[in-house]
C-alpha cells in the first residue's frame, strides 16, 4: 500500500522540498506544478535547398487523448488551486502552474493525479555580476 509520503517521492524530488511538506512551517514557498499531460513532440521541417537555413517547425500532440491535450487535467489542477484558496499563473508553453502553498496545501496539490511533478521555482537574478560588466 503506497503511503502519501511515497506519493510525495514520486512527485517531489527536491530534498529541500520534501522536507518542506513534511513540516508545519506556515510560510508558503513559491513552487512550479507541473500538469500531467499527453507530451507534446515538436516536428521541424528542412526547407527546400537553397532557401537558407529556416526551419518550419510544427506542433505535433500525441499520447492518450490526443483531442483532449491535457486541457481536462489543466482545468481540475487549476479547480484544485481554486478550491485551496492559492493565487497562482499559468504558464501556457510549459503546462505548468506557478503557486505559493503551505506545507499542508502542497499535500493536498501532491495528491492530485492530475500533477506530474513539482519543484522548487527558484529566482535568479537576470544580468551579469559587476565584475563580468566593462
Amino acid at each position: 500500500m503506497a503511503t502519501s509520503g511515497d506519493r510525495w517521492e514520486k512527485k517531489i524530488r527536491n530534498e529541500d522540498l520534501r522536507n518542506f511538506i513534511a513540516s508545519e512551517q506556515a510560510d508558503p514557498v513559491s513552487v512550479l506544478i507541473e500538469v500531467e499531460a499527453p507530451d507534446s513532440v515538436l516536428e521541424l521541417t528542412h526547407p527546400p535547398s537553397g532557401r537558407g537555413m529556416n526551419f518550419r517547425v510544427q506542433s505535433v500532440q500525441h499520447i492518450a487523448e490526443p483531442r483532449d491535450n491535457g486541457q481536462r487535467a489543466i482545468e481540475q489542477l487549476r479547480t484544485l488551486l481554486e478550491t485551496l484558496h492559492l493565487p497562482y499563473h499559468f504558464l501556457q508553453g510549459a503546462r505548468a502552474f506557478v503557486a505559493s502553498p503551505t506545507p499542508q496545501q502542497l499535500r493536498c496539490i501532491t495528491a492530485s493525479p492530475f500533477v506530474r511533478s513539482v519543484i522548487p521555482n527558484h529566482r535568479q537574478k537576470l544580468g551579469m555580476p559587476r565584475s563580468h560588466q566593462t
